[in-house]
């Protein structure tokens, strides 16, 4: 179904924004194909996606996720606590388009991701079709605590994977509340400004 198809692609937007930024700008410029899945740009994206998801865990360093960094999970901590919240109607790959969305808010006003580009990622979800936003976000405490149920699922210490540019991620151990709380207002912003 178109809506699963969409949810996939949301995480080859993933991993392009964590491993290759000429994957990240194929993906943008070919968003609105993809969408209407025409077979050679869906092609081409699905198999780069799997590729870079396979070479991430094959080549590594870390194929049980042992460590404490996920790279592959940008994204998800939120993603992880809005599925619960909406009673699972928000499909896994919509809720990571959400968190990948916020996250690259928060790596724009936190770690130098350029904010063109952070809303480019945002616009890109869009044309996608994926979801920038879901009524939960509406009560940021709750979707905030995401941030300790992830801290508990990695086992140790918070670690959580943010971006200084396309293909250059970066972890860190703290999220600042109030920045993130900030980084939803703008998302909502953003959300709204697409046709519906």
């Amino acid at each position: 179904p178109d809506r699963d198809f969409r949810s996939g692609l949301t995480e080859a937007v993933k991993v392009a924004l964590l491993k290759d930024a000429a994957f990240f700008d194929y993906l943008r410029k070919s968003a609105s194909k993809l969408r209407r899945r025409v077979a050679n740009v869906s092609k081409e994206a699905i198999a780069r996606s799997c590729q870079l998801h396979l070479e991430h865990i094959t080549a590594g360093g870390d194929p049980f996720e042992a460590l404490e960094a996920r790279p592959l999970d940008f994204g998800h901590w939120s993603a992880h606590r809005m599925e619960p919240m909406t009673n699972y109607a928000l499909r896994h790959g919509e809720a990571v388009g959400i968190g990948v969305a916020l996250d690259t808010l928060y790596s724009a006003r936190k770690f130098g991701f350029p904010t063109p580009l952070a809303h480019a990622v945002c616009q890109t979800l869009a044309d996608l079709g994926t979801p920038l936003w879901c009524d939960e976000l509406d009560t940021p405490d709750e979707v905030l605590r995401g941030l300790e149920e992830f801290r508990q699922h990695l086992g140790g210490r918070l670690t959580v994977t943010m971006l200084k540019n396309p293909g250059e991620a970066i972890n860190v151990h703290e999220i600042d509340l109030p920045v993130m709380k900030s980084c939803i207002d703008e998302l909502r912003e953003i959300a709204e400004q697409q046709p519906v």
